[in-house]
């Protein structure tokens, strides 16, 4: 039974060897990444924008509605 299973098991690895191999070279994957790292540094630029300018904006906001009232 174990000499049935062997060939079973190269064959797997083989194909998995082969999957990640091609994963690797594969370079959409890198863009992917870059582009998930460009989102983040921007959604961390704009939380601590609104964090550092929230209230300045805000009652700049409600003066300028106070003049219209």
């Amino acid at each position: 039974m174990s000499q049935m299973i062997t060939p079973l098991l190269e064959v797997g690895m083989q194909l998995l060897f082969d999957k990640v191999s091609r994963f690797v070279k594969n370079e959409e994957g890198a863009a992917l990444a870059e582009y998930g790292i460009l989102v983040a540094f921007i959604a961390i630029v704009a939380i601590t924008a609104v964090t550092f300018f929230g209230s300045k904006v805000s009652a700049k906001f409600s003066q300028l509605g106070n003049t219209f009232s």
